[in-house]
């Protein structure tokens, strides 16, 4: 969303952010089930 400090990001920064993060900041089993919901539409 966006913030009065940065712009909005766009889905792609966002999924991006959230693949690095996947076993560190986000839990791994969480990011891949999610990516998989998001693939199949």
């Amino acid at each position: 969303s966006r913030r009065p400090y940065r712009p909005e990001r766009s889905e792609e920064e966002v999924l991006e952010e959230i693949k690095n993060g996947r076993g560190t900041k986000y839990d791994a089993n969480v990011v891949d089930i999610m990516l998989q919901i998001i693939e199949s539409g």
